[in-house]
């Protein structure tokens, strides 16, 4: 027998039209119902804590860039990946996944989702500027720095056209399913990390520039194409055989090189190099700095257990917060949530 109750949110209305439909199943409907209502709870509790963590994040960087201090952040970035990076395999891993697949197409639909919602926000905000003050709708100027987030998403989704953003969505899902796909399976994740690292090792040994010497006039434009699936051949193999190491030589010479990169850039705005000279990471010298710094980020990840050290472990802890969630959910374990749903 259905229960009576009368809705009053749209999620309310939302389940009894579920349990409308499925009145045999209505028990699991409404647990379904509370674990929900219990979700959003606690994200609306968290939100304005993260909401200000963020914005204090911004306001820093705001600073750094003032003060001419992003190289300063690039430079600690960029030997904290090179000497502890292996770590944080499946946060590599996932970030890797959508890197390849669908970055820029996330960016760009992320700013478009959110002019979409600011322009949302500002309409809201001129109807309730026009409305009685003894109305009982919730008015946006009245919203404090604690906004509820179900509240904000309930303005989104009333004010977004689904027709307008979906190819926006879809890139979303896309990179959700690139996420999911190169976590819960052996062998994409393999090639995922094998072409990610390809892409790094091929930076530091011209093998393009050899094959156009050796092949003819009229095959030149081939020396690109068949140098990338070599390199890509060959990483994919050492992932095959040895990925942890793969994985740890991948992020000590993305790190190396971010950390060079950023010291020369320090070192030249510092007057100790001509304004003219360009930092270019093609140079052997630059190349030498680099192999030399990921072999000892390689050497000392695995010399400590890929362990982090003190202060690390604190400064680092939101990243091994988010390996673990990213673990956690994705990865195929018994542990992780897809597992245990048998998908």
């Amino acid at each position: 027998m259905l229960r009576a109750r009368c809705p009053t949110t749209a999620m309310d209305h939302f389940f009894a039209a579920v349990e409308r439909r499925f009145p045999d199943h209505a028990q699991a409907v409404r647990l379904v119902q509370s674990a929900t209502e219990l979700i959003i709870k606690l994200l609306d509790t968290s939100y304005p804590y993260l909401e200000a963590l963020a914005r204090k994040m911004i306001e820093l960087l705001t600073i750094m860039r003032e003060r001419d201090l992003t190289e300063l952040g690039y430079l600690f970035c960029g030997l904290s990946i090179c000497l502890y990076g292996g770590s944080f395999t499946a946060l590599i891993a996932a970030v890797e996944a959508v890197r390849l697949t669908s970055w820029e197409r996330i960016l760009n639909s992320a700013k478009v989702l959110y002019q979409n919602y600011c322009e949302g926000m500002r309409v809201v905000a001129l109807e309730n500027e026009s409305e009685q003050k003894d109305r009982t709708v919730p008015n946006v100027r009245d919203w404090n720095g604690e906004v509820l987030l179900s509240r904000k998403i309930g303005v989104f989704l009333s004010s977004v056209d689904p027709l307008k953003v979906k190819d926006e969505f879809k890139a979303l899902l896309l990179g959700f399913t690139a996420v999911a796909t190169t976590l819960r399976s052996r062998s994409v994740n393999v090639i995922t990390i094998g072409c990610s690292l390809s892409q790094v090792v091929s930076r530091f040994f011209a093998l393009d520039a050899l094959l156009k010497d050796a092949l003819s006039s009229n095959q030149q434009q081939l020396a690109e194409p068949l140098a990338q699936s070599f390199f890509c051949i060959l990483c994919i193999f050492i992932v095959v055989i040895a990925r942890q190491w793969a994985m740890t030589l991948h992020s000590a010479m993305y790190g190396a090189r971010l950390a060079v990169e950023s010291a020369l850039e320090l070192w030249r705005r510092k007057g100790n190099m001509s304004h003219d000279c360009a930092i270019n990471a093609e140079l052997p010298q630059t190349q030498t700095l680099v192999i030399v710094l990921a072999s000892v980020g390689v050497f000392w990840q695995f010399s400590n257990g890929f362990s982090l050290p003190f202060p690390l472990n604190i400064l680092l802890l939101p990243l091994r917060v988010l390996d673990f969630i990213v673990d956690a959910i994705f990865c195929d374990t018994p542990n992780g949530f897809f597992y245990a749903g048998g998908i």
